[in-house]
């Protein structure tokens, strides 16, 4: 029995296993690809919603855990780049968490 023998009788003996590995190679990357589409859809819907919400901020300052004192709004209006087209405003932040119900 020479080489070619042995590798064509090898391929018939495992043949349903090795249709099994390709199909199932296969399925996952197409779940893997639809996944990785979905989310990217996810989070691009996300991110619009959020920018319509905050209507038209273009920059924002988080203070974590500690407050702005009253007069910011007055010293960033002041201090502005030039072409400032909007006043500063006071935004609220809080923690939130959606659930279906």
């Amino acid at each position: 029995m020479n080489l070619s023998k042995l590798v064509r009788a090898n391929l018939r003996y495992f043949l349903v296993s090795y249709l099994g590995v390709v199909v199932g190679t296969a399925l996952s990357a197409a779940i893997l690809v639809g996944a990785l589409a979905v989310g990217d859809s996810v989070r691009l819907s996300l991110r619009d919603r959020a920018m319509e919400r905050l209507a038209g901020a273009f920059a924002v300052i988080s203070t974590g855990d500690r407050y702005f004192d009253d007069s910011l709004d007055e010293r960033i209006e002041r201090a502005g780049p030039d072409g400032l087209d909007s006043e500063p405003s006071v935004l609220l932040e809080l923690p939130g968490m959606a659930a279906r119900q």
